[in-house]
């Protein structure tokens, strides 16, 4: 007899946890070259556009896999041997581009950020004088590492004023943060099925100007990563060219129509600030620190100290075993763990967390947390 495992809320950074009714939605099986199937696909790309305001200068093109293997996709697709890629990293996803980079061979540069820090719109000024042939900018919307918000708007300024093309990992923000592509002449937007969008793993996508995808064929070396081919593919006959995951694609189709019911991006933006402001008063009543200065946080998850007179192994298990799941820690200066208030969670389920870590910090006789 298989297991039968407990029902866990999950607080991470991803995979997330899904409503009743996206788990409903994949129940059935698709044929990935039937019509029902090819449909719902193509009105899914069309609504992923829709949701990140591009227009009809813009193409959603989905990849097997999760967002790394989504941004892996479009950097060997939109960057040749002319290009120049000019990384900004605050953390250990924006590492994750210039490791991807490092490993097609793509040229680039790097500025680097504290992990507690901003990336500074003055140093990028300053880098982008000194080297005259940087073609693209490339950074993290959300830190998920550290959980900063970097200035989206402020960097599409100064790529825009030095002609530079954009990309963006926008892989834990889109859907949760409202970001206009078209308004911030962003070159490829990079986003997952699995994050604020609510939908589950199993895909990635990339929505990227036409204009740059026309030009970049034969750009990639990998067969099955080549966004050029893929767009191609879909215009050819809206089908995937390798198997795709019909029940992820399914299911994020269900969870944009629920989106859509809440209100849209303002309104589960709404949802996700009133679990960051429940979680972080909880946990500072507490005792618990922050790894980022507040004025800092995104929404999104937030990176706490591991008290010194509290195992950080100890307390996941307890909280496992009564069905919440948190996260380690990513930054590599500190000890820290994280919390996210993204997924299919509400103000409600926030509360019980704090309860449940207030009761084992309780059960354990610790009376002050030693920060």
């Amino acid at each position: 007899m298989s297991k039968k495992f407990k029902k866990k809320l999950l607080f991470t950074p991803g995979p997330l946890n899904t409503s009743d009714t996206t788990k409903q939605s994949v129940l059935s099986d698709w044929g990935s070259r039937d019509v029902d199937f090819i449909r719902i696909n193509k009105t899914l790309m069309s609504n992923l556009l829709r949701l990140g305001n591009a227009n009809n200068e813009y193409v959603c093109l989905p990849i097997q896999g999760s967002g790394t293997f989504g941004l892996e996709a479009t950097l060997s697709t939109l960057l040749n041997y002319k290009s120049k890629i000019l990384i900004l990293s605050n953390g250990v996803y924006g590492n994750r581009i210039i490791d991807i980079c490092k490993r097609i061979g793509k040229r680039f540069l790097t500025l680097k950020f504290n992990e507690d820090s901003l990336i500074n719109i003055n140093k990028i000024k300053e880098t982008i004088a000194k080297n005259k042939t940087i073609s693209h900018i490339a950074l993290v919307h959300c830190e998920t590492s550290s959980g900063i918000l970097n200035p989206l708007k402020e960097i599409s300024l100064i790529c825009k004023k030095f002609k530079k093309k954009l990309i963006v990992d926008a892989m834990s923000s889109f859907g949760g943060i409202n970001i206009n592509i078209k308004k911030y002449n962003i070159e490829a937007l990079v986003s997952s099925a699995n994050k604020c969008l609510e939908g589950i793993p199993g895909f990635s996508f990339s929505i990227i100007k036409k204009s740059s995808l026309s030009k970049s064929k034969n750009n990639s070396t990998s067969l099955s990563l080549d966004l050029y081919d893929q767009w191609k593919g879909f215009e050819k006959n809206n089908q995937w060219r390798f198997t795709p995951p019909t029940h992820a694609i399914v299911a994020l189709s269900s969870a944009l129509q629920q989106l859509k019911k809440e209100g849209g991006i303002n309104k589960r933006n709404a949802r996700y600030r009133k679990n960051y402001s429940i979680l972080l008063s909880g946990m500072k009543k507490m005792g618990f620190n922050c790894f980022l200065n507040e004025e800092l946080h995104s929404p999104i998850i937030v990176s706490f100290f591991i008290p010194k007179n509290l195992n950080f192994k100890f307390l996941y298990n307890k909280l496992s075993n009564l069905g919440f799941v948190i996260y380690p820690g990513s930054v590599t200066s500190k000890k820290t763990f994280r919390i996210g208030c993204i997924g299919n969670i509400y103000p409600n389920d926030i509360k019980m967390l704090l309860l449940a870590i207030k009761n084992i910090i309780k059960k354990k006789r610790i009376k002050h947390l030693s920060n």
